[in-house]
């Protein structure tokens, strides 16, 4: 019984050896852009966000860090779809931070993209989400009373140059999210 075991295990092994899969597959754009969307909270339901409306309570702004552990988690699960084999879990360990990666470059080109910018070629191949990305969410009459609103979010010490917008779109008719790269010390 123990050598049978052996014997698969090791099948699994050198199967998965045949294959090589240590680098980053090749994967289709539209995969890419869905898990790009993704790390902005593009369709991610809004209570997986504010889990209780008292938390965003009427006339109000929240500010929050992303969690990368909570990005890497929803990447995560959404890439384990159609795992069904212990084979299949170690290619994902193998390659799933190299797929991540390529995941956080391609969301720094998702809000140019939808305002049909072009890409500048210092943004291509960078991950913007490599350092700190927090937000807020705003809950406010304003939202829907006034289109058209601007930010713009400083850091520290530096009122000069303006964070960079990662999303800044209304999730509702009162409420409005925006994502920056680095922490927002100053929102105007």
């Amino acid at each position: 019984m123990e050598q049978s075991w052996l014997a698969a295990n090791e099948e699994q092994k050198n199967l998965f050896d045949y294959f090589n899969w240590t680098g980053a597959p090749d994967i289709p754009e539209e995969i890419l852009n869905s898990l790009a969307r993704w790390v902005l909270l593009y369709d991610v339901p809004f209570p997986y966000m504010a889990v209780r409306e008292e938390m965003l309570p009427p006339e109000s702004i929240r500010f929050f860090f992303l969690d990368k552990s909570y990005v890497a988690a929803l990447l995560d699960g959404a890439m384990s779809l159609g795992r069904s084999y212990t084979i299949d879990y170690q290619h994902d360990c193998r390659v799933i931070d190299k797929v991540m990666d390529r995941a956080l470059c391609e969301s720094s080109l998702i809000r140019p993209s939808l305002q049909k910018k072009e890409r500048k070629p210092s943004e291509v191949g960078k991950n913007a989400l490599s350092g700190a990305v927090s937000g807020f969410l705003l809950r406010s009459v304003m939202v829907s009373g006034w289109r058209g609103l601007e930010f713009k979010a400083f850091e520290e010490g530096n009122d000069k140059e303006p964070l960079r917008a990662l999303r800044l779109e209304t999730l509702g008719t009162e409420v409005l999210l925006g994502l920056y790269a680095n922490e927002i010390k100053k929102l105007v």
